[in-house]
């Protein structure tokens, strides 16, 4: 059986992460959130699409990200510098990182002032 929380349809992943689907769509337009490849073999029944918790995870940095007032293109900067090897450099876990950085800063303007 496999387990849910790494073989999840869309549905499923918008509920984890208390989004809509069209949510998840939306991001995947905007290149916030990879659009995996569906599973399944050429010739068969249609294949769906197979998110795992990592998607999950990325989701609620979204959120979060948008909540601390950060726009969708400062986001999607934040998840290309994650997604560069140079990341391990300073974190392991940068989404973690990111998240305590916004926790911890009134507005993303007194981010971008500390580090001129």
């Amino acid at each position: 059986m496999p387990d849910i929380k790494n073989d999840m349809t869309i549905a499923k992943l918008a509920r984890a992460a208390e989004v809509g689907v069209e949510t998840v769509r939306y991001y995947q337009r905007r290149g916030l959130l990879p659009v995996p490849r569906a599973g399944g073999q050429k010739g068969k029944a249609p294949a769906f699409r197979h998110y795992d918790q990592a998607h999950v995870q990325t989701l609620r940095f979204i959120r979060r990200a948008q909540a601390a007032g950060f726009t969708l293109e400062e986001i999607k900067e934040l998840l290309a510098l994650d997604r560069t090897r140079a990341r391990a450099r300073y974190s392991n876990d940068f989404i973690s990182l990111m998240s305590l950085v916004m926790l911890s800063f009134a507005s993303p303007n007194s981010i971008m002032q500390r580090s001129l």
